[in-house]
């Protein structure tokens, strides 16, 4: 079975104002799991036209837990995979490296100069490994204001996001604001988008939220054999057979509603309830309907993971486009600031002609992963 995967060189000014701006990202930490195909995979496939979308793998913030280099890309493209077999469509939505626009770490810099580390140490990653007893990095303590930089550089004003990032969310809306206040900007106050009806976050095996950090996940692309094997492993109370349960406190029927339809997840519940069906038949329920939605997103995952050319064509195509938008947010952003080199509009001196391609080839070779992006075509700069 062979996959065409589909690249495209559309403009941002090419695609229709009508709706807000949406971006999200996916960090590649591994094979996503089902937690993360109901809090961010699924609305992010979802996403259509009527509006500049943009998606990225964010690359750079896995650096707070990766060490391996091959491991790495390996995630990269499992990510990118993932996200083509649920049917994102790099056609109408820009897709891309997060570290192929390197605008993103000068705008995240520029924020972290109005982010206070009281502010950045009620973060929950920050919260979190110093509970754990481990040492709170710089990049870990910063991580919100990279997310930030992710979101306004492409003046995103939609994220959607589980219930996990929706502070980061919500303190890139305040750094937003901030840099507005202080410089008189106009960036977008973003918010969270949860799909309506979605669960935010699923609980996992052991009733726990479902995370790689517990070891409590089913993957998205595991083998039909793992999968049963997993859902078998999920906690359940000792209720006798026939006895009636309770639904509401139960993982697998939580689980369940995210696949299955509404009026399936009704007729299971109220069997639980009147004592008409046990929790092994519950998980066979729940095999039933994560067989019926995974194994065709198994099957185009593979196909696709096979081709890394064709993978890495997609993100660069889509590090193209994202980066113009980039270059244009960093634009105002330094002319606000007073940093770099004065701006005229129009700029005509051949002198501000050379400074600026002064600064796209320190940009290249600052950035050589980004070597085959272009921060502006040579037409935008004859037109400048």
């Amino acid at each position: 079975m062979s996959t065409t995967i589909r690249n495209s060189s559309l403009q941002p000014d090419s695609v229709p104002r009508g709706d807000r701006v949406v971006v999200s990202g996916i960090k590649p930490t591994g094979t996503p799991h089902l937690g993360n195909l109901v809090g961010m995979l699924r609305p992010v496939a979802r996403m259509r036209g009527g509006g500049d979308r943009f998606c990225f793998v964010a690359d750079l913030h896995a650096l707070t837990t990766r060490r391996d280099a091959a491991e790495l890309r390996d995630a990269v493209y499992d990510a990118v995979a993932t996200l083509l077999a649920l049917g994102l469509d790099p056609v109408r939505v820009t897709t891309f490296r997060q570290s192929d626009v390197p605008e993103i770490l000068e705008l995240s810099w520029i924020l972290g100069t109005l982010a206070p580390m009281p502010f950045m140490e009620r973060a929950h990653a920050c919260k979190a490994a110093r509970a754990e007893g481990r040492t709170a990095t710089l990049g870990l303590v910063s991580y919100p204001v990279l997310m930030a930089a992710d979101i306004l550089s492409f003046r995103g004003e939609i994220v959607p996001a589980g219930s996990d990032q929706a502070q980061h969310v919500e303190m890139a809306r305040t750094l937003a604001r901030r840099f507005n206040h202080r410089f008189g900007g106009d960036l977008p106050l973003p918010r969270a988008l949860h799909e309506k009806g979605a669960r935010s976050e699923l609980p996992g095996l052991d009733g726990r939220k479902m995370s790689k950090q517990y070891r409590n996940t089913i993957p998205i692309t595991a083998t039909p054999e793992k999968r049963r094997a997993l859902v078998r492993t999920i906690v359940t109370d000792s209720s006798p057979v026939d006895a009636p349960k309770n639904p509401e406190a139960s993982p697998v029927t939580a689980i369940f509603d995210a696949f299955a339809t509404p009026e399936e997840s009704a007729n299971l519940r109220q069997a639980l309830r009147d004592g008409r069906a046990d929790w092994g038949e519950a998980k066979d329920a729940l095999i039933h309907v994560l067989d019926r939605e995974l194994e065709p997103i198994r099957e185009r995952f593979h196909s696709l993971r096979s081709n890394e050319q064709g993978l890495e064509a997609v993100l660069l195509d889509g590090g193209r486009t994202a980066r113009q938008r980039a270059a244009a947010t960093l634009r105002g952003v330094r002319s606000l600031t007073g940093i770099g080199p004065v701006q005229h509009a129009p700029v005509r001196r051949p002198a501000a002609a050379y400074a600026s391609g002064l600064l796209d080839r320190a940009l290249e070779m600052t950035f050589p992963a980004s070597d085959p992006v272009a921060i502006a075509t040579p037409q935008t700069r004859r037109e400048e």
